[in-house]
């Protein structure tokens, strides 16, 4: 699955331009979504704060495999076309309807999804079998 991730309120504990320490759970979180899955850092940030937030994440080993940019195989699927808007499976941002409820939250929705996709995937698999 791809996940888009914002930085600012969701990563990052203080207010935008400042860069604070980790929301509570954050670390820990991106390490368990990125054992299985392309997370990608979402955020409004440009230039040099957006180097800063680079920055801040690898200082704290927070892991991540882009900064708003496409998964290689969306961009190749639309022409090498890297949009402006990413696109992603799941979006995880503080100014979503019901705000940022925490990463226990987050990790907790993840696993719901992935077990939903594996019951998907193994029911086509049954379906496919039958015929």
């Amino acid at each position: 699955m791809i996940i888009a991730v914002d930085f600012d309120g969701v990563l990052n504990s203080a207010r935008y331009p400042a860069l604070g320490e980790p929301m509570k759970g954050a670390k820990e979180a991106m390490e368990t979504l990125h054992e299985n899955h392309h997370l990608i850092i979402w955020t409004c940030r440009e230039g040099e704060e957006q180097t800063r937030a680079v920055n801040w994440l690898l200082a704290r080993r927070i892991p991540f495999d882009a900064i708003n940019a496409n998964h290689p195989d969306n961009i190749r699927r639309h022409g090498g076309n890297d949009c402006r808007k990413v696109f992603a499976d799941l979006y995880i941002d503080d100014r979503q309807v019901g705000g940022f409820t925490g990463w226990q939250d987050v990790l907790l929705w993840v696993k719901c999804l992935d077990e939903s996709a594996a019951m998907s995937a193994e029911i086509a698999y049954d379906l496919g079998v039958r015929n």
